[in-house]
């Protein structure tokens, strides 16, 4: 029991790919503060989504009891943000079948899209699959509106170019899903193995696109031509974890996503902090370096 419980702390994240089995997948919009309802809102709109097997304790510092959601709300910088919290059912321990990756990745699109349609702003922050399924999102979103980079396609893209942030998302799969398939049947895990053996993620990085597709004249290290060549530059940061998790059972700790996989993207920038997967996005409060970090970026505030 010790590596699968281990396993299910970490939240490691993956979009499922095959099921012999299926259900239908679930997704909810949880308003952590909306003060915009009106079908057009000018301020700005950040939304937080959880990897595998996670939910709201994703977020929660276990010893503050707050959530990071929680801590914008209290963060007077961020007083004019509506915050969201998406949460898709994802569970460790199953008794049927659980949800293909491409049936959660539609049941997101359909709760975020009619939602963040009325926001001129956006910015999407995901850990570990929750990355993933923001790619997934944005692709879908895109082909949704389909058009030359200058159409319609472009334009619905334009709110998401401000800030888009993967925590610890495995981009290019981790090598701890080859541990974790021979313990759980989740067919998340199967899109989690090795960029080498992974065809959905395979497809999903050529789909997003990468910063060596820029024109000469992009700035440096910024996604261009990204989304089934959305002709603007997505704003994309990655933070990364520097420190390996113990797992029970095993003779040396693991690094759930490398620095290699975690900023495949070429990010605009990149991070690595001294966390290991889970407590990356638990921050203690709004002095946490991970939360700032994120903070001075969404803000524009000047760097330290």
């Amino acid at each position: 029991m010790g590596i699968v419980a281990s396993l299910l702390f970490l939240g490691v994240a993956a979009l499922p790919m095959y099921a012999s089995a299926q259900q239908s997948a679930k997704a909810d919009l949880v308003r952590e503060r909306v003060t915009c309802e009106a079908s057009l809102c000018t301020g700005p709109v950040m939304v937080f989504i959880h990897g595998i097997w996670g939910s709201r304790s994703t977020w929660l510092n276990p010893l503050t009891g707050k959530t990071w959601p929680q801590l914008v709300l209290e963060d007077r910088n961020f007083k004019d943000f509506d915050v969201y919290r998406l949460d898709y059912e994802s569970k460790f321990f199953a008794l049927g079948p659980q949800p293909k990756g491409s049936d959660i990745g539609r049941a997101v699109f359909e709760v975020l899209r009619p939602t963040l349609a009325r926001y001129s702003k956006v910015y999407l922050i995901g850990h570990s699959m929750g990355g993933n399924l923001i790619r997934h999102y944005l692709v879908l979103l895109k082909a949704s509106t389909p058009g030359p980079p200058a159409g319609p396609g472009h334009k619905v893209l334009e709110p998401y170019t401000h800030g888009i942030f993967f925590l610890g998302t495995p981009v290019e799969g981790a090598r701890i899903a080859e541990i974790g398939k021979h313990l759980n049947p989740d067919p998340a895990l199967r899109a989690l193995l090795p960029i080498d053996v992974n065809d959905y993620l395979t497809f999903l990085n050529d789909a997003w696109g990468r910063a060596d597709h820029c024109d000469q004249d992009a700035p440096i290290g910024v996604v261009c031509r990204t989304v089934l060549t959305l002709g603007k530059a997505l704003r994309v940061y990655a933070v990364c974890e520097e420190k390996p998790f113990a797992v029970s059972g095993l003779p040396t700790p693991i690094l759930v996503v490398s620095r290699d996989s975690a900023t495949a993207l070429d990010p605009l920038e990149a991070k690595c902090f001294n966390r290991d997967h889970s407590t990356l996005v638990k921050p203690k409060d709004t002095t946490d370096p991970v939360y700032d970090w994120v903070k001075v970026r969404v803000l524009g505030l000047p760097r330290q």
